[in-house]
Formats: structure tokens, sequence, C-alpha cells
């Protein structure tokens, strides 16, 4: 036998709403049901008739004006609503058999909430009217207030536009003045600038030829050991006026106008590797040793490739100086993310504190001395900054007084 072939021959089920029970009041389905505004709670009771399995019935109920969803439960005979806004609701509820078949038409009943007087549009209507009463005097108020406020300050204007027009017509002149001599000072530094750019040029061709001179001597000259010593002091001192004038010559490029940059792909290692071959006699005339430690095999950069070379050839000139005889100087390359690191380290004097301060001012003679006699122009660090700068990298030292000096350079990695 195929029970559910039943389902279809089976009335539909009846749904009844018992009653509405208040507190004190119980109302029933046609009544003019109207709930207290001070009311608490309130139960709602139906029924659905089964004989057949009673247990297996099932409702769904909603509350038109608060909620029109449908919503199911089981077993339960009553729904218990607690304070509800003021209003018009109805409560519908359907019943379902043990077979499924839900109830034709829902059983309802309608009720209203009463409201209280501070609910009523009526009071909405005069607590609106009341506000906007008060904004209106509050913004009354406050136009006196700001009237009042606006002739005293106009009287105050009025008695401080005077002394402004004194005091502007006074930074007016200053600043006329302050141009005057700021645009005497600019003349000044750029003839100081030409006068040293062409002084050192001047001076350049006779130091190179006494220099020269001096090496054609030692080389070809039959000499005795107390005159070739004298040409050797002779060949040293030009080398220091040499360094001198390329350093004065370099200041003097870079401190004036018409100062460009030819930047291009530099190979940094090869051309480290290039500037240590040319200058290293100087560590090896002091017994010291130059130590690579380079990380990569190659790294680029985009910068003046005349410009790179004298960051490099000044930082190493200046560690062989300030270092003793037998020290190392180590040359560092590396990579960090988009950065290429040079490192260039030495175990000489090293910087105190004040030194660091005036570190990189051109002119300025710092508290560590050559340990050699070698020459000292104090712009090889004004001038390696500078540099630095213009190819747009950074620069700074970790040093201690004592124990020896570190300069790292960074640029950004040619894309």
């Amino acid at each position: 036998i195929d029970l559910k072939s039943f389902k279809e021959i089976v009335d539909k089920p009846k749904i009844f709403i018992e009653s509405l029970e208040l507190k004190d009041k119980v109302f029933y389905p046609g009544d003019d049901v109207t709930l207290p505004s001070d009311y608490t709670s309130f139960t709602i009771r139906f029924s659905s008739p089964s004989f057949a399995s009673p247990h297996n019935v099932r409702f769904r109920y909603k509350l038109i004006g608060l909620d029109n969803e449908w919503r199911e439960i089981e077993q339960r005979r009553e729904i218990s609503y607690q304070k509800l806004p003021y209003g018009n609701y109805e409560f519908q509820i359907l019943a379902s058999d043990s077979y499924g078949n839900w109830s034709s038409t829902p059983a309802s009943i309608k009720f209203r909430v009463d409201s209280k007087f501070w609910e009523t549009p009526f009071f909405y209507i005069l607590a609106s009217a009341a506000i906007i009463f008060v904004i209106i005097l509050l913004y009354y108020s406050r136009l006196q207030k700001a009237k009042k406020e606006q002739t005293k300050l106009e009287k105050i204007i009025e008695e401080r536009t005077q002394s402004y027009k004194i005091a502007k017509e006074e930074a007016e002149k200053a600043a006329i003045e302050e141009k005057k001599l700021r645009d005497k000072a600019e003349e000044e530094n750029r003839q100081k600038v030409e006068i040293l750019r062409i002084v050192s040029h001047d001076l350049k061709n006779p130091v190179f030829a006494v220099k020269g001179f001096a090496e054609i001597l030692l080389e070809e000259a039959q000499l005795d050991p107390e005159n070739r010593n004298l040409v050797n002091m002779i060949g040293e001192a030009g080398e220091r006026m040499q360094d001198l004038i390329t350093q004065l010559l370099n200041f003097s490029r870079f401190e004036g106008e018409n100062f460009s940059l030819e930047k291009n792909i530099i190979g940094v290692v090869h051309e480290i590797n290039k500037i240590i071959d040319r200058i290293k006699h100087h560590a090896e005339k002091k017994n010291q040793t130059i130590k690579k430690e380079y990380g990569i095999e190659e790294a680029f950069i985009f910068a003046d490739p005349i410009l790179f070379g004298q960051i490099i050839e000044n930082l190493l000139t200046n560690a062989f100086k300030y270092s003793e005889n037998n020290k190392e100087i180590i040359v560092g390359v590396s990579l960090s993310n988009d950065k290429v690191i040079i490192k260039v380290q030495d175990f000489g004097q090293g910087f105190s504190e004040e030194d660091k301060e005036n570190l990189y001012k051109p002119f300025v003679k710092l508290s560590s001395i050559p340990t050699a006699g070698e020459a000292s122009s104090g712009l090889g660090l004004a001038i390696v900054k500078r540099f630095v700068e213009l190819n747009e990298g950074k620069i700074h030292l970790e040093s201690e007084k004592g124990v020896g000096s570190t300069f790292i350079i960074e640029f950004e990695k040619a894309k």
C-alpha cells in the first residue's frame, strides 16, 4: 500500500487562533484589540486539531507590521511578544499535518498598540518646531554677537592697518637690502670660484712639468745619493701640488654655474679595480695592503664615470694618508635589494664627534693628520659628498676615534 497516496485525499489542516492574552485581559478573534502603551508583553494562543499524528503538526507564523517573513515552530501552541512599537499589526499563522499539507488560508488576529504622547506625530511636529525655534533664536543671537565682534574687529583692523603698512614698507626695504647683499655675495663667490679655477689651471702645467722633469732625472740622469734624494723630494713636492691642484679644480668645477653631468652605465667592480691599480703605489710606499671584499662579480649603476672615479679615488687616498704603515685598507662591493653598496674601510685614526660635524665642509681641517706628511687640501670629503649627491647617491660614516673609519656609499642599481 502506498501511504504517500493518502496525502492527496487528506483534508488540509485547519488552524484556529484561540485568544490574545494580556496581563489582565483576554481578546478573541473578531474583537477590537487595542493594547495600552504601557504593556510589557502579550501571548497569542492557537490550535490545529489533528487526530492522526498531533505531535507532527508544525506551524508557520508572521507578524505583519514587524516582520513579513514566515517563521516555523513545532509542538508549541503559543507565541509571546515583548514590547512592540506603537502601530497596527496583524498576526497570521498556518498549520501543517504529518503529510506536509499546509493550511490553505492563515488564521489571523489584528490588534493595535497605543502610543505614548511623545511617540505621536503631533509630538514630533511640536518638537521639531521647538528645535527650529531654538536654532533660529541661537542663530539670531550669534548674528548679533558677530555684528558686535565685526564692529570691534574693524576698529582694531583700522588701528593696526597703519602699523602694518609701516612694517610692510620696512620689510620691503629690508628685502631689497638683503637681495643686494645676497647678489653681492653670489658675485663675490662666483669671482672666487673663477679665480680659483684660473689659478689652479695656470699652476697645473708648471707643476706637472716640474714633476715630469724630476721623474726623467731619476730615470735617466747619473745622480749621486744626495742629489737623487733632492730630486725625490722635488718629485714628491710636485706630486703633492698636483693632488692639491686637482682637488681645487674639482671643487671649482662643481661650485661653478656651468656644471653638467654625463651619466652612463658603470661597472662598479671594474671601475674600482682600475682606480686601485692606478693609485695603489701610494699604499705600497707605506707597505699598506688593499683587501677586496666583493660579494658579487659585478654590479652596475647609472652615474657620471668621472665623478664616480673621483669619489673612489678620494676615499682611498684619504685611507692611505691617515693610516699608519703596514695597515690594511678594505674595499667592498655588495647588493642590498635594489641598492649597490660600496664600502671603504681603514684602521687609521678615525674621527671625533666634533670632526663628524665638520666632515663635509670645504677647507676645514679635521683633527686627524696624514701619517707621512702627505698634503691635505681640506676638500676631499666635501667633493666626495657633493659628487655622490649629484649622482643621486647617499653616503654615511661609521667611525670611532683611534679605531678607524668606514665610509659607506649607496647607489641605485641600474635597471
